[in-house]
C-alpha cells in the first residue's frame, strides 16, 4: 500500500516515463517487439496481477469460505486492489506519452536537421547541435 500514496505513484511514473523513452528511443525500425513486451511487463503487468489477487482475496473473504486472517493482519484489500489498479493505469499513461514525445521529437529531428535513423548527412554537425536544432525547430512549431 506505500506505493499507492503520492510518492509512490510519481516514482512508478517516472519508471514507466523512462521505459518509455527508453522504448521509442531504440526502435529505429520496427524490430522492437521484445523491448516493447519488456516495457509492458515490468511497468504495467506486475500491479493489475497485484490488483487482481488483492481483490480476489478481498471476495474470498467477504464471502467467508474458510479463509482467516494472520493475527495482525488489518488491510483493506479491496482499497489495495483499487490502488494497484491506479498504478497501472499511471504506468499506461506515462508510457504512452513518454514514447509519443520520443517519436515526435525524432520526427522533428530528422526533418529540420536531416538526419535519418539517427545518422546524420552533415558532417560538420555534432549530435548535440542536432539536438538543439530540434528543439529550436519544435518550439517554433509550437507558437
Amino acid at each position: 500500500l506505500k506505493r499507492a500514496d503520492l510518492a509512490g505513484l510519481v516514482g512508478e511514473a517516472m519508471f514507466a516515463l523512462t521505459l518509455g523513452v527508453a522504448t521509442a528511443l531504440y526502435s529505429p525500425s520496427m524490430d522492437n517487439k521484445g523491448l516493447v513486451g519488456a516495457a509492458v511487463s515490468f511497468s504495467i503487468v506486475p500491479p493489475a496481477v497485484n490488483a487482481g489477487i488483492c481483490w480476489t482475496y478481498a471476495l474470498l473473504l467477504y464471502l467467508d469460505l474458510g479463509m482467516g486472517r494472520n493475527a495482525n493482519d488489518d488491510t483493506d484489500y479491496w482499497y489495495a486492489g483499487d490502488a494497484s489498479l491506479s498504478i497501472t493505469l499511471v504506468n499506461v499513461v506515462a508510457l504512452w506519452i513518454a514514447g509519443t514525445l520520443v517519436v515526435w521529437l525524432k520526427r522533428i529531428l530528422r526533418r529540420r536537421v536531416g538526419c535519418k535513423h539517427g545518422r546524420q548527412k552533415r558532417s560538420g554537425t555534432s549530435v548535440v547541435q542536432a539536438i538543439n536544432a530540434g528543439l529550436k525547430a519544435a518550439a517554433m512549431d509550437l507558437t
